[in-house]
């Protein structure tokens, strides 16, 4: 994989996960936890897994696939066209730029992952197969651990009400059995090596309060209105006391932007009104803009190469529509420039077409005569 492959790749990512973010925020107020979820956390690997699927697949693909764009953008080249080398160079630098930056993210999650194994260890406990549930001196109630989870509440909820501690525990217990420590070491892990990829923070905030969401409900089904009350102000609490996250750690506080949702969903659980035709109209559009934005970025890689100079020379031919069948505009890209004295020289030439019995193709040219 060259390095222009790779910057096209994570062009591909980011166009293709901001229509996708942009889809969302047209329709997530329409959308129950559950769906938002689904929908988030599938934008979400699409979006993280694109770089190296759009530079695995390009071999795969049939030249033919792209004839007509590849047409359209020579049309709209010079004649001649030399290597343009220094498009080598910038991708080179920001391929760099790219492996750097994941190197960074790698370490950062790497020092939060030690730090919460330090959590981990100073409060584990013998417990049986139940999620084990202790007092500590932590921001918030969190489910700490992966393979033996455990709820932690902070010092500050022995101060509860003993009905919002158990709805506190039963938030927690619901990551526990969603398996969702082990969706964030995951998600946290995709984040760090694409740490320049916007839309993927985006999605993951949307998954994360999506997640909470789910959470609050099994928590405070069949619960009073004053348990509601105060399981809402319990949150408010731990947003108020919330430091930086552990990393894969679950904790009830969420992300800050979600409040609202998040709120108006504990102390009234109706249920979501249907979106107007306009707004799943824009979401349709946002999420087709998207994807066709990095069909055609992924199309231009093998362009690009060959503009830099990678593929080396290549020829077109152009059938001049004059009812001479073997009559050919014929133009170049990628090859040397014209100082070096081995350019090939744009031009009318009568070109014939074989093909061997190996497969090779023989093409015999030579310039047209002026008419």
């Amino acid at each position: 994989m060259t390095a222009l492959a790779l910057v096209v790749a994570c062009v591909c990512s980011l166009v293709a996960g901001t229509g996708m973010v942009a889809t969302l925020a047209c329709v997530q107020d329409g959308l129950s936890a559950a769906a938002r979820h689904r929908c988030g956390a599938t934008a979400f690997w699409l979006t993280a897994m694109l770089p190296v699927a759009a530079a695995a697949a390009h071999p795969f693909v049939p030249s033919t696939t792209w004839d007509a764009p590849h047409a359209a953008i020579a049309a709209l080249l010079p004649d001649a066209l030399p290597a343009q080398s220094w498009l080598a160079a910038v991708a080179d630098a920001l391929s760099m730029v790219v492996l750097l930056l994941a190197s960074a993210g790698s370490l950062r999650l790497a020092i939060r992952l030690r730090a919460t194994a330090r959590l981990t260890r100073r409060v584990r406990t013998t417990a049986g197969n139940a999620v084990p549930v202790l007092l500590a001196d932590v921001h918030g109630p969190l489910l700490l651990g992966l393979r033996r989870p455990m709820v932690i509440l902070p010092e500050a909820a022995r101060g509860y009400p003993t009905a919002v501690i158990d709805a506190l525990v039963r938030h927690e217990r619901a990551h526990a059995h969603r398996y969702d420590n082990w969706r964030l070491w995951a998600e946290s892990w995709a984040i760090a090596l694409l740490p320049w990829c916007w839309p993927l923070h985006r999605l993951h905030r949307i998954v994360l309060a999506a997640r909470e969401e789910i959470c609050d409900a099994v928590a405070l089904h069949g619960t009073d209105d004053a348990t509601r009350t105060g399981y809402g102000r319990a949150l408010v609490d731990a947003l108020r006391r919330s430091a930086r996250a552990h990393a894969g750690v679950s904790t009830v506080a969420g992300h800050r932007e979600a409040l609202h949702r998040r709120m108006a969903a504990i102390l009234d659980p109706s249920p979501f009104r249907p979106l107007p035709w306009r707004r799943r109209l824009a979401a349709l559009v946002a999420l087709a803009l998207g994807w066709v934005a990095a069909a055609s970025a992924w199309s231009l890689d093998t362009e690009l190469e060959t503009l830099a100079g990678l593929r080396g020379m290549t020829l077109r031919f152009q059938s001049l529509a004059n009812g001479t069948p073997d009559l050919y505009r014929v133009t170049t890209m990628g090859g040397p420039p014209a100082s070096t004295g081995r350019s090939f020289t744009p031009g009318t030439y009568r070109v014939s077409f074989e093909r061997r019995s190996n497969g090779t193709w023989r093409v015999v040219s030579e310039p047209a005569a002026d008419d």
